[in-house]
């Protein structure tokens, strides 16, 4: 189930059917979780219809599309896993972002993806990581985060820093 507490508790299992689909072909996915995080930002979190587990590594990014409005690029705020659906975090600044904003839980659109290169966090055991994020720059880097904090043992020093709006 999704992390906060206004998600529901449906759950997407990973089938692997999903990694063998075309990134350029859109996949129908659900809305089943959805939290306003600021004015005009809202996380969605998506459930493939049909379930199975979106692909993807943090530092990617997956074209959304809202139907009758067309499609944007919107990075991961959180990787799909056999636990977790994928979140993405929106900012309404356009008439397609907006379409997106206001989608409800149960309300379907498109995805495709994922694209852009992963961060290489092989790279970075054993080493000290600094990350800083401000804003809603912070989305992009929760699964970056994520990964650094829940293998901790990979790494010398890490320090995550969120530099808040002033």
């Amino acid at each position: 189930a999704c992390s906060f507490s206004i998600f529901t508790e449906r759950r997407i299992k990973v089938s692997g059917s999903v990694l063998e689909k075309n990134s350029l072909i859109p996949q129908i996915c659900r809305v089943v979780g959805r939290r306003v995080e600021a004015e005009n930002v809202v996380t969605l979190c998506l459930e493939l219809e049909g379930g199975g587990a979106w692909p993807g590594s943090p530092g990617q990014f997956n074209m959304l599309y809202a139907f009758g409005f067309g499609e944007v690029p919107v990075s991961v705020s959180q990787c799909a896993s056999d636990d977790e659906p994928i979140w993405h975090t929106v900012r309404a600044v356009g008439p397609v972002s907006a379409a997106l904003c206001r989608l409800q839980v149960g309300s379907t659109l498109g995805i495709r993806g994922p694209f852009g290169n992963a961060w290489p966090l092989d790279a970075a055991e054993n080493k000290d990581v600094l990350v800083i994020a401000g804003g809603l720059g912070l989305a992009p880097m929760r699964p970056v985060v994520r990964h650094l904090l829940t293998h901790r043992e990979l790494w010398t020093c890490c320090c995550p820093l969120w530099v808040p709006k002033p």
